[in-house]
Parts: structure tokens; sequence; C-alpha cells
């Protein structure tokens, strides 16, 4: 107030003299006045810009007195926030004073009725007198209640200060105080009510122990320092379940990362994505085996999360397989693919942990398909071969066409096998399919390999049987147009290389799944299948070489021997029997 009279006494503009000067001045000089009209206009020119600087002055008192008054109210509120909180403090004091009264109160009437009751009785008995005074002194607040109240203030205190650590350790100190609290030193109602707020500050807690696992940007040793606060707490089960939360959203959110890549062009993808799910199932069990102990066979809940995950991987390991657009090199690609993720699944093994079957299982009908179009795309390259083959027969050494392990399982080894062109090369097929899908055996697919194994001869047979017979329709439909054998002698090369080629195949298949039993009604099949096509084929050829001899109409071969030709040599070697003479598998080599 005294700043706010000091600028307004500072711009008053015309003190009490110089207005009665002026009045004097205007009275006696009038006609003087009238002829000074310029004089006047610059004392109102002075006259404005003093008032101008009077306002802009006032102004900056007015904003001095705002900011003051600003910090005065402040002030004003932090000295009366503090007074506030200690009179909550008192209030508080109050409360719990107020209660007592009101127990003492309630106590005290309970007693008047008692003795209202009993007033009959002479004499009071000495145990009721005790009870009564001791229930009187217990109304008084007991140090259970004042160490309850102090609890209570220092856990709000840390769990406000985020202090979870100390917190836990003040309620591991309550419970060692609670064991050792005795029953007879305080009433019932005293120790339930300790033990609801004790109860109440470990689910308070739990809850932020909770929050803080569940936080998605946490780490694996906070992750882990918080499970173990809820173990100690008692929730055990709480702790795994967010556990195995956390790494199934690892696991999830960096196979996302895998999938987001924009090209897939070669295996280094499934080694990384198997070396980071099996990576993470690892450290799960680790992790799952420090909070709940070591114990095995491991709880139902552990081992169907790792077969959860397993099956996540085998989604991106199928997506994996289906982008391959290279068909010829999809089923090598995929194998060695396989090969890779089983070889990290297995290294889970040590902590007790098997998946393979699972993921074996997930896995398996992409692998078939897989197998399927490869044999499919085989089995039009083997037409493609045959349809140019002129159907004569030449002799093979068996060092020159036997690739890889076929030496080791071939039961008796021939010097050299009797074979067309297209035979040859077939051979070298079989054989090569056979040793790609090897690795597919040792993960029980060997069902499937079998019946690729199967179906590969069985497309190079009904080139054969199109041949033997002259039915052509079922090659041309497929848009492949086979040399038919001119003579009854490239009709007997061409039975007698299908003849090579069962032998051999008999052999080959019995011992490549030697030991697997459960396939032995399937190799059975598939022998009397071969079998009865060969006998079928030959019964074919011979019942249309006997209608060629007695019929008037053919002319036949001058010699009733059939020869060999042997490869890149023109002279004529080794009888093989007439074709009246291979009624009794005669074509066998």
């Amino acid at each position: 107030m005294d700043a706010t009279s000091t600028s307004t006494s500072r711009f008053r503009f015309r003190d009490h003299n110089q207005q009665m000067i002026d009045d004097e001045s205007s009275e006696g000089h009038t006609t003087a006045d009238s002829s000074s009209v310029s004089s006047f206009e610059d004392q109102d020119l002075e006259l404005q810009s003093m008032t101008a600087r009077g306002v802009q002055h006032l102004c900056s008192e007015l904003l001095e007195l705002k900011q003051e008054s600003d910090e005065d109210f402040q002030k004003n509120i932090f000295s009366n926030y503090f007074a506030f909180l200690a009179i909550l403090k008192e209030l508080e004091a109050l409360q719990s004073e107020l209660l007592g009264l009101k127990k003492q109160a309630s106590l005290q009437k309970k007693l008047i009725k008692d003795v209202s009751d009993g007033i009959s009785l002479p004499v009071f008995s000495e145990e009721t007198i005790n009870s009564i005074l001791e229930e009187t002194l217990l109304v008084q607040p007991s140090k259970l209640e004042m160490h309850t109240e102090k609890v209570t203030e220092i856990f709000d205190t840390l769990i406000s200060e985020h202090r979870l650590d100390d917190a836990l350790a003040l309620l591991q100190m309550e419970s060692d105080f609670f064991e050792n609290l005795q029953s007879t030193e305080y009433s019932s109602d005293q120790i339930m009510s300790y033990n609801s707020t004790i109860s109440e500050k470990r689910a308070m807690l739990s809850d932020q122990l909770k929050f803080v696992a569940k936080h998605p940007r946490i780490s694996a040793p906070e992750l882990q320092k918080a499970l173990f606060g809820l173990c100690q707490l008692g929730d055990n089960h709480l702790a795994a379940k967010l556990l195995l939360q956390y790494y199934h959203s690892r696991i999830t959110s960096g196979i996302y990362d895998l999938q987001s890549l924009k090209e897939l062009l070669d295996v280094s993808y499934i080694h990384e994505a198997s070396k980071f799910v099996c990576s993470m199932i690892s450290q799960a069990v680790s992790s799952y085996v420090d909070l709940n102990g070591e114990t095995y066979p491991y709880p139902s809940e552990l081992t169907q999360w790792a077969t959860r995950e397993i099956e996540v991987f085998a989604v991106f390991f199928n997506k994996y397989i289906e982008s391959i657009s290279d068909i010829s090199g999809r089923l090598s690609t995929a194998v060695d693919a396989l090969k890779i993720a089983m070889s990290f699944c297995s290294l889970l093994e040590t902590q007790r942990i098997f998946l393979q079957p699972s993921l074996t299982e997930c896995i398996r009908p992409c692998i078939q398909e897989v197998l399927e179009l490869h044999i499919d795309h085989l089995s039009k390259v083997v037409s493609i071969v045959a349809s140019t083959d002129t159907w004569v027969l030449s002799r093979c050494y068996a060092s020159g066409i036997l690739k890889g392990t076929s030496y080791t399982i071939i039961d008796q080894q021939p010097e050299y096998f009797f074979l067309t062109n297209s035979g040859r090369k077939f051979m070298t097929l079989f054989q090569f399919v056979a040793e790609d899908t090897s690795p597919l055996v040792a993960y029980q697919m060997e069902s499937s390999v079998l019946k690729g194994l199967v179906d590969l001869f069985t497309a190079y047979i009904i080139v054969l049987e199109s041949a033997i017979t002259g039915d052509t329709d079922v090659m041309e439909k497929g848009g492949y147009k086979i040399n038919l054998p001119e003579s009854p002698t490239q009709g007997v090369f061409v039975l007698a290389n299908l003849s090579t080629l069962m032998q051999f195949s008999f052999s080959f298949i019995r011992n490549f799944f030697d030991g697997i039993h459960q396939l032995n009604f399937e190799i059975d099949n598939y022998t009397m299948f071969i079998q009865d096509v060969y006998n079928r084929l030959k019964a074919c050829f011979l019942d249309q070489f006997i209608s060629n001899i007695f019929s008037p109409k053919v002319e036949h071969e001058s010699s009733p021997d059939i020869r060999v030709c042997i490869q890149d040599d023109s002279r004529i070697c080794d009888l093989i029997p007439s074709v009246p003479y291979l009624g009794n598998d005669g074509c066998r080599i």
C-alpha cells in the first residue's frame, strides 16, 4: 500500500499551486491566451508525454506488486501444507485414541452388564476378577499395536520410494517376529489384527513385484529378481506363470523379427531361428529350476509350455520351406534345415527337455509334401529320359554305377549290370534320391521315404510297360512320346533291364531300411507289387512273341539267339537265353 500511495502521488500531473497560478493567468490575460495558441499546443504535447511515462511506470509498479503477491501466495501454500500434514498426523493420533476410548467404553459397558447379571452372587470369583482386570488393562494401546503402526509406516515409505527389496526384507523380518510371538502376551484379536495388516502389506508388495515383472522392457536379471521376491512371498505359481509369459513374448518377438526380413536366401535363417528358440527355452528351464528347485520329472506346465514354443517355431519352419521356389533344390534345403533344427533340439536333452518328437510331428506334413513334389518332378525327368531310349542293352561295371553307400548295402555285389541307357541313368538317380532322403529315416519319416522310392520306380515301370505293350496313351497324355522296340530283341532288352533294376532295388531297399521292423510289411508288399508287374510284362511279351511267330504276315529274325552289345565295343559276345526260354525268370542277371 505504501508503494501504491507513493506511485500515485508521484504521477499527479498538476499540483495545487500550479493550478492556482494557471487560474490567475487565465483571468488576467484572456486576450494574451487567445493570441498564444501555439504555446498551448506545446504544453499539451509535453503533458501527453508525461502521461505516457507515468502510465508505463505505473504498469511496472503493478507487475512488481503482482510478482511479490505470487511469491507470498506460494510461501503461504507451502507453510500451510506442512501445517496440514502435521494436523493430519495429529488427527490420526486422536483417531487411535478415540478408538481406544470406544473400546474402553464398550468394555466398561460389558463389565456393568456382567455385574448387574451377577448381582445375586455374594462375591465374585477370583478368576472373574482377574479376567476383568486383564481386559481393562488391555484396552490401552499395546506394544503390538504400536509395533504394527511403526511397521506400516516404514513399509509405506519403502513402497513409495520403490525400494522393493527393503520392503521384502522387512516382511521377512515380520514373519520371524510373528513366529516368535507368544499368544499369552497378547489377545487373539490383537494377533489377528497384526496378521491382517501384514497380509495386506504382502498383497501390496506382490502387486508391485507383478507390475515390475510384466514391464515390457524388463531385463532377464531384473525379472528373475522380481520373481524370486514373489516366491519368497509364497506366490510360486504366479512367479512361474510370469516367467513363462516373459520368455514366450521374447520368442514370438524374435521370430517376428526374422520373418520381417525381405528375403530368405538360405538355411542360415533356420539356423538363427533354431538357435534363438532353443536358447530361450533353455534359459526358461534354468530360471524355472532356480525358482522352484530341480525336480524331475518337470511339472506339466513347464513341459507343455516348451512344447507350445517349439510348435511356434515349427510354424516359422514350415513357412520358410514353403517360400522356397526352386523345386529341384527344395528337398535338399528342407532336409538341411531339418537337421539343423533337430541338432539344436537335441542340445536341450542335457536339461531333460525332449522336443524332437513334437517338432517332427509338427513339420512332418510339410516335409512329406516337399518329398512328394520332388518325386513327382523326378518322375517327369525319368519319363523324359526313358522316352529317348533306343533300348540297347549295355554292360555297365558296378564300380562306375554304384554310388556312396550303395557298395555297403548291396548283398552280393556283381561285377557289372546289364542295363539300357535309361536304366543306367535311373539306377544312378535312384541312389541319389535315397542318399538325399536318408536323414529323414532318423526322424521317423521312413514310410514317406519308402513310398517316394517306390513311386519313383513305378514311374519308370510305366514307361517300360508302354514300350512292351505298345500302349502309349498314358505317355502321350503326359506329353511324352517313347521309342517302341523295333524287334523282339529290343523287347528282351527291355525285360532284362527291368529285371536288373528289380533285383537291385529289392536288395537296396531291404538293406537301406534294415532294422526298421515296422516297415517289413510295406517292403514285402512293394516286392510283391514289382514282381507281379515284371511277371505280367514278361507274359505279355511272350504272348506277343508267340503270336508273331505263328503269324504268317510277320517276318521273323533269322537268328533265334539274342546277343548283347558291350558298351564302347563292337564285338559280339555273351549269349543270353533265347526268347522261348525266358518263361522262368530267364531275364534275371
